[in-house]
């Protein structure tokens, strides 16, 4: 699975490869807030918070009460020096 492969690239350090699965996985079921979740961890440890954030938004669209996507956009807000925002 797309997901799997991402989380083991993500764990061995090669974020650009997990963001590709994770990617990939997306375009086959778009409506996973996991995968968005996941994939804007990622892209916000590669230094592109923007993007990351825009994933996190998208993971809290498709679920509100699943809190790591909300970590997931303070974590994003934060690489953007967003402080104030990320704290709420």
């Amino acid at each position: 699975r797309l997901r799997r492969r991402g989380n083991i690239s993500f764990n061995r350090g090669s974020l650009g490869r997990a963001a590709g699965f994770y990617t990939q996985a997306i375009a086959q079921d778009p409506g996973d807030a996991l995968l968005f979740s996941n994939r804007s961890i990622t892209l916000t440890k590669l230094g592109a918070p923007h993007a990351g954030l825009a994933d996190a938004d998208e993971a809290v669209r498709l679920d509100s009460t699943w809190h790591k996507a909300h970590a997931r956009r303070g974590a994003a807000l934060a690489g953007l020096r967003r402080h104030a925002a990320a704290a709420e």
